[in-house]
């Protein structure tokens, strides 16, 4: 899965509303969530988690302009994408208006 929105603001900002959509995401979820880790790589967030026994990672990109997601899910977890990719793009839409 790839979301890719514009963020209208500085990088160190995005980087900033990234990190509470982190917290946000993990207080949501976090219940359904074990193992759950991330650490920044420059202007990379990587991340990982598992879903029942369903490894998920990822890497979310600051970038000058936007913020770029992406997410690898394991094949049997695909029929609850479409319900997470959803989620994650209202709260982006949230913290990046416009």
């Amino acid at each position: 899965m790839r979301i890719v929105k514009r963020h209208n603001t500085t990088k160190q900002a995005a980087r900033q509303k990234v990190e509470s959509l982190q917290s946000t995401l993990m207080q949501q979820f976090g219940d359904k969530v074990s193992n759950s880790k991330y650490e920044w790589q420059g202007d990379v967030m990587e991340f990982s988690g598992k879903i029942s026994v369903f490894n998920i990672e990822g890497k979310l990109h600051v970038k000058d302009e936007e913020v770029i997601l992406d997410v690898s899910f394991p094949f049997l977890l695909r029929p609850y994408q479409g319900k997470i990719q959803g989620e994650i793009e209202r709260q982006l839409d949230e913290l990046f208006p416009g």
